[in-house]
């Protein structure tokens, strides 16, 4: 057995994790997700929030309002991809206005964004409706681009690399990774892989018969499955790529992903460069064009592809748009915005309610408490909070938001 044979077979199962042996579309049923996460910082009154009355907030002056449904937000000649995406899209779509993250910090304010907590070691969104599928996938949450927290859930994550080491690992060529000098070998027959694959498993199941109790047995099945799940993947790389290096083409293997039953939770990041602390308007106009672009790609992407039993990807993928922070209502003397603790976020899919917006920012941009039942603007109600939508995301899929988030009140406004 050479050394790339021998990495590509018996390593594969450590970059997936745990997983088991998918069984493709178990629970056609079963929704899926995608979060786009937009780091650095967006300004939500450039699309999401049409602050133009409000004196405390500086709007472009180019820019106006527009309303399609229920639904308004902020036109701009700059950002037609902005306009064409509401007005194509609106019956679909939930925007949350005035969303609380309790800091100003990108990190803390990213995990918050992405758990609900500030605690390290708390497993994000993702990784719990990871944990808790109903079937069996290869790579549960597959991490395209984007941040991570799979806390006590990190065999059900896998990150596909930024340069597709991914790739290379189901290939045999990650060799080209972690080693400077050239190599000659050739890859094996299907054949011979059949064996080497083989002997490998033979080697797990009788490591697994040794371990009899306590910690060593569940490390062992679990290596046991690692095994088994990285050799289904081999067979993957011949049906999709696992990383691009664009926006469009990371969906395309979100879509594979969820097409072929590969994962349930993708996570990819949108335009990066979102911290606009000088020139703010020109830094966020053309990210808002670049991202809704984007997200109109995507969302034909999963209204005209069919899983492989036939039903539609629309029908049970929910997307999750976010960015860890907001920005500041008013300009700096660099004509930039600084970190804001309020923000907005845009959701779409199976069992989200949408043509309408929820949560209000007040006269000092701040936002607004929010009946969670309702959704209506509320002084004795709750503060519209990224834990609040998480909780209502999990409570959806049937997932006890108690045992993550324990003193929040799911959003369940935003449901169906």
């Amino acid at each position: 057995m050479n050394r790339r044979r021998f990495l590509q077979t018996a390593s594969c199962g450590l970059l997936v994790g745990t997983t088991s042996l998918p069984a493709i579309a178990a629970t056609n049923t079963e929704k899926r997700f995608i979060f786009v996460f937009n780091p650095g910082g967006w300004d939500p009154t450039r699309v999401f929030a049409a602050e133009f009355s409000n004196n405390m907030v500086d709007m472009e002056s180019t820019a106006t309002t527009a309303t399609v449904g229920n639904i308004s937000f902020v036109a701009h000649p700059n950002r037609p991809s902005v306009s064409s995406f509401f007005q194509n899209f609106y019956h679909d779509l939930l925007v949350i206005n005035g969303m609380q993250v309790r800091s100003i910090a990108h990190e803390i304010c990213t995990l918050i964004a992405m758990t609900g907590n500030t605690t390290d070691g708390s497993p994000d969104w993702t990784a719990i409706l990871a944990a808790h599928a109903q079937n069996a996938y290869s790579l549960p949450h597959l991490v395209i681009t984007g941040p991570s927290f799979p806390g006590k859930y990190g065999a059900n994550v896998a990150r596909s690399g930024s340069n597709g080491q991914l790739d290379g690992l189901l290939s045999g060529n990650i060799m080209e990774f972690i080693e400077t000098e050239q190599h000659n070998l050739q890859l094996s027959t299907r054949a011979h892989r059949n064996i080497l694959d083989s002997y490998v498993v033979g080697r797990g199941r009788a490591f697994q018969q040794k371990m009899k109790v306590g910690r060593a047995q569940d490390l062992s099945a679990s290596f046991l499955d690692a095994q088994q799940a990285g050799i289904s993947l081999q067979d993957y790389r011949y049906m999709m790529n696992f990383s691009g290096n664009t926006m469009n083409a990371n969906i395309d293997v979100a879509i594979d992903a969820l097409r072929l039953g590969v994962s349930r939770c993708i996570t990819l990041s949108g335009p990066t460069g979102w911290d606009s602390h000088a020139q703010n308007d020109e830094t966020q106009s053309g990210l808002f064009e670049n991202l809704f672009e984007g997200l109109g790609y995507l969302k034909n992407k999963l209204d005209t592809t069919r899983n492989l039993s036939g039903v539609p990807l629309a029908e049970n993928t929910i997307v999750v748009v976010l960015s860890e922070m907001g920005r500041t209502p008013q300009l700096n003397a660099t004509a930039g915005k600084d970190h804001w603790p309020y923000t907005s976020m845009l959701l779409w899919g199976s069992g989200i309610q949408g043509n309408r917006t929820i949560g209000k920012f007040d006269d000092y941009y701040l936002g607004m408490s929010i009946d969670p039942q309702t959704g209506d603007l509320a002084e004795s109600g709750e503060i519209l909070s990224v834990e609040g939508i998480g909780a209502g995301l999990l409570q959806l899929c049937d997932i006890d938001p108690t045992q993550y988030i324990p003193d929040t009140t799911p959003l369940t406004t935003i449901l169906s």
